[in-house]
């Protein structure tokens, strides 16, 4: 199952026919809502929406949509920008834990119709079912996708292998003499072995050397010799990512010996080699693939670490296990050292898992700013409404230094619940003679929000020689800014005012802002 998305898109065409393509999925998604399974008109609508999206797909590579809670996009385009129903397509699948959709070549019916009903599911029905991504694996979907695939589920599941082999995967790891004596495993080097499975060629030998290589690497890596065994890893990786050729019990099979060949000692090598290649594009897949084991590997060596290239390299793959390295994290936070809690609160927030709201909440009460700092950071990273209001209980109780971002954070947000609280604050001027930065991410977050109630004191703020007799210019440009992103009838007219009362760069900003609005 190879996720990776084709290059973004690169022309208004190709952007047209990402959000085209969206649509047709919201249609069949909606035509959920008013029929039950069975109608007629259901089945007629899903196809209908299915041989839109396959005609639209003819000669595009793999795409891949971004789920923001603002919108679908594609690389920092967004799909259908302003369009009603792709606004609210993107936030039910927000919702739904869903941050990337994944069409692959060969999209089937059946793949589908079995996406469409996965994401139709309630959050609640979701949460039981463990996830989107374990549902769409529980029913073998492979031309769709969401999210990163998590290999650690796939090698978990409880599959009884059925395929055409013989007995070599029914002996275990350590009877290499056995296999030797029966005839199963011949004298052959390691390297001879490797050798004979670069071409990936799925037939019976290739599935009787990875059986005799298993023994084979625990030799090598009780030796101390690591660089033979991650070659040969490397080489099963790259194999699973064609898995298009092969089965899907195969591909668990490749997975489980992935595993079975990770060992501590390999894992530990693997993570050091991540922070010490630039440009290392093979070491992050595969230690996806391991799962679990990885991810305490990778934990370990960003608590022991304070080289920053490493600690980012580190953070980024970690984040990309999602919910299994979030539930390792929390474990974690209890640790002495403040710039381990650090890093944890970062991956939390870039792991986005609204199950890590409690946590990151508790980490504000921690004594090292730069902790609470990344906690603030991660809340609004994760966004929704629960995060909104953890920062703005907390605001009154946090560090004066602390409020810029607090406020910069409740813009990225964007819930109205921020609203009440950044109204107040503007309209207290002795925040504003203390704390100019803190008045500037006010000004903006209103603007982000939309804040239809903060027009009349931005127009003040903007135009009136009276209110704050001394207010910078930078602070009257940041008005007319945030008034533009509200961008209703009456923000244009505070415009057209602040035009008209400006002077230098101010009226030309206010004069480039309405020739865009009108």
């Amino acid at each position: 199952m190879n996720t990776e998305a084709s290059k973004d898109p690169s022309s208004r065409k190709d952007i047209d026919n990402y959000s085209e393509i969206a649509l047709e999925i919201q249609k069949g998604l909606k035509a959920l809502d008013y029929y039950q399974d069975g109608h007629q008109a259901l089945s007629s609508l899903i196809d209908n929406a299915f041989n839109s999206i396959c005609a639209k797909l003819k000669g595009m590579e793999t795409i891949s949509i971004s789920v923001k809670r603002r919108g679908l996009y594609s690389g920092f385009h967004q799909l259908g920008k302003g369009i009603k129903p792709l606004l609210d397509f993107a936030k039910a699948l927000y919702i739904r834990g869903v941050r990337k959709v994944f069409i692959l070549q060969g999209l089937t019916i059946s793949d589908f119709n079995t996406f469409l009903r996965a994401v139709h599911m309630s959050p609640k029905e979701i949460k039981e079912a463990g996830s989107v991504e374990t549902v769409l694996l529980d029913r073998h979907v492979k031309s769709i996708w969401v999210n990163e695939i998590n290999y650690d589920k796939l090698i978990a599941r409880d599959l009884a292998y059925i395929g055409e082999t013989d007995d070599v995967f029914s002996v275990q790891a350590t009877d290499l003499e056995v296999m030797k004596r029966t005839g199963v495993a011949e004298e052959k080097s390691l390297e001879e072995l490797l050798e004979e499975i670069k071409s990936p060629v799925i037939d019976k030998r290739y599935w009787q050397i990875l059986g005799i290589m298993v023994p084979l690497i625990a030799s090598e890596v009780a030796a101390g010799r690591l660089e033979l065994p991650v070659k040969i890893l490397y080489v099963l990786s790259d194999h699973l990512d064609l898995s298009a050729q092969i089965s899907y019990e195969r591909e668990w099979l490749t997975l489980t010996k992935i595993r079975d060949m990770a060992s501590r000692p390999v894992l530990k090598f693997l993570a050091n080699k991540l922070c010490s290649t630039k440009g290392d594009t093979k070491t992050a897949p595969l230690l996806l693939k391991v799962g679990d084991p990885a991810v305490d590997v990778l934990l370990d060596s960003l608590s022991n670490t304070e080289e920053r290239h490493c600690r980012r390299m580190l953070v980024d793959v970690i984040s990309k296990f999602g919910s299994s390295a979030a539930n390792k994290i929390k474990d974690r936070l209890q640790d002495d050292r403040w710039f381990v809690i650090r890093n944890m609160a970062s991956i939390l927030g870039e792991i986005a898992n609204m199950d890590s709201l409690l946590a990151l909440d508790k980490l504000l009460e921690h004594s090292d700013i730069k902790v609470k700092k990344e906690a603030i950071k991660a809340l609004s990273k994760i966004g929704g409404n629960e995060a909104a209001t953890i920062l703005i209980k907390r605001y009154d109780r946090m560090e004066k230094e602390l409020h810029p971002l607090i406020f910069f954070s409740l813009g990225v947000v964007e819930e109205p619940v921020a609203t009440p609280l950044l109204l107040k604050k503007l309209n207290k001027k002795s925040l504003f003679s203390k704390n100019l930065d803190a008045r500037k991410e006010v000004i903006l977050a209103l603007g982000k929000l939309g804040a239809v109630e903060a027009i009349e004191t931005l127009e003040r703020i903007l135009s009136s020689s009276q209110f704050l007799k001394k207010e910078p210019e930078e602070i009257k440009l940041l008005a007319a800014q945030s008034l533009a992103m509200i961008g209703n009838d009456d923000a244009i007219k505070a415009i057209e005012k602040g035009y008209i009362s400006g002077k230098g760069k101010l009226k030309d900003v206010c004069y480039n802002y309405l020739s865009k609005m009108k």
